[in-house]
């Protein structure tokens, strides 16, 4: 009953179907790869095609191109001259440092206070880094702040004579400190006869006088030419004492410097009293010196006074003293 209309209406209601069908779009979806400008780096990109994502390409050395972040110190070949004031030209400028420059300033050094102990720094030097150094130990050869030659001689070295402290030490010599070593020859330093062939004013002033022409022993102290070295008769002795108080330090005393105080070394000689075995020739302080000459006390040399001998040439000369026969052997 329908007829053709209503076929036709079918036909139609098909045709539209099929249609919808063949013509629907289908989304593809975004394109492969990633998009320049999206802050993403994606694979397909890289410094050269998409800076703005993946950040500038770092310098290459060598491409000819002088590129920021390379100069004439760090590649050469592609920026051959240095540019004056800056780093790499050769002078270590107001703003470089050996930390910024070390090409123009040299290589920094060690930094006392950065916790290590650098081959030039020492426990001396830097005890923030390397520690405090240990305690001086005598005997390890090396002369610590608190050893002196007096404390440890084996590290600091043995201590330098000192002439005139009563002790003949390493170094002197009866010429060169007859006060601690006695003169030489076998002359008594300090008995008041300046034997001629063995002592001199340099040798012992106490017996020959100063060699400026002060008199050692007439208890005048003279400022230019004695000292309590030359001669501690007049001025004391070096530690203090003074010869000529009446009293006999026993530190810094004794009868051959001061037989003022202490007495003489033979006994009662320089008591002021010419007695017993004394004579001119052994005392002459007490007895006065001999006018006549005498040989006791020297024999194989000159006599007291100098003006005669008591040797065997006198034999020889005739110049013997008067008792060289019966002192000395010699007739």
């Amino acid at each position: 009953m329908g007829g053709w209309p209503a076929v036709r209406q079918a036909l139609t209601v098909i045709l539209l179907a099929a249609a919808a069908t063949h013509c629907a779009r289908v989304d593809p979806g975004p394109p492969p790869g990633g998009i320049c400008g999206d802050g993403m780096c994606a694979s397909d990109e890289n410094c050269f095609s998409c800076s703005e994502d993946c950040g500038a390409c770092p310098a290459i050395c060598g491409n000819q191109v002088c590129e920021p972040g390379e100069d004439c110190t760090s590649c050469s070949i592609d920026c051959p001259t240095c540019v004056p004031g800056g780093c790499g030209d050769g002078t270590c400028d107001l703003d470089e440092s050996c930390t910024s420059c070390p090409g123009d300033c040299g290589a920094c050094g060690p930094v006392c206070g950065d916790g290590t102990c650098a081959p030039a720094e020492t426990c001396t030097s830097c005890p923030g880094d390397c520690g405090a150094c240990p305690p001086p130990v005598c005997g390890d050869a090396m002369c610590g702040a608190s050893e002196t030659c007096s404390t440890c001689p084996q590290d600091c070295g043995s201590c330098p004579a000192v002439c005139g402290n009563f002790a003949c030490e390493v170094g002197e010599t009866c010429t060169s400190c007859p006060t601690d070593c006695g003169s030489c020859g076998g002359a008594i330093c300090g008995d008041f006869y300046c034997d001629p062939i063995y002592e001199d004013c340099s040798v012992c002033p106490t017996d020959c006088g100063t060699c400026g022409g002060a008199i050692c022993g007439d208890f005048y102290c003279d400022p230019f030419y004695e000292d309590c070295g030359l001669c501690p008769t007049d001025c004391g002795s070096c530690g203090g004492a003074i010869c000529g108080d009446f009293y006999c330090d026993p530190f810094y005393e004794d009868c051959s410097l001061c037989p003022t105080d202490c007495g003489s070394c033979g006994g009662g000689c320089g008591n002021g009293v010419c007695g017993g075995a004394e004579t001119c020739s052994s005392c002459a302080i007490d007895c006065g010196p001999c006018t006549g000459g005498g040989c006791a006390g020297f024999c194989d040399t000159f006599s007291t006074t100098g003006s005669c001998y008591c040797d065997s040439a006198c034999v020889t000369y005739g110049d013997c003293c008067s008792d060289a026969c019966s002192v000395c052997g010699y007739c």
